[in-house]
């Protein structure tokens, strides 16, 4: 980051996180697309088929993660 231009280590940990998260928001699309091409998004057991099949645990979201998640699920299927 630019903002620690003389850290070997800052830089390093920041890189980490920078790749953690783009990892973390890949999971988060595939969680979106296999909620749209299931047949109920709200159905306890999608939920938990979706987390399973990204790797993900409810906990790892954020709440914003979360309300992210039911915006593009509710605005994908209001256009199929």
């Amino acid at each position: 980051p630019p903002w620690y231009r003389d850290s070997s280590v800052e830089t390093l940990a920041f890189n980490i996180f920078a790749f953690t998260e783009t990892e973390k928001q890949e999971k988060i699309n595939r969680m979106i697309e296999y909620f749209c091409d299931s047949h109920n998004p709200d159905d306890i057991d999608v939920q938990a088929a979706a987390f399973n099949f990204v790797g993900l645990q409810p906990m790892d979201l954020t709440l914003d993660e979360v309300k992210y998640i039911e915006r593009e699920v509710s605005r994908r299927w209001c256009h199929m």
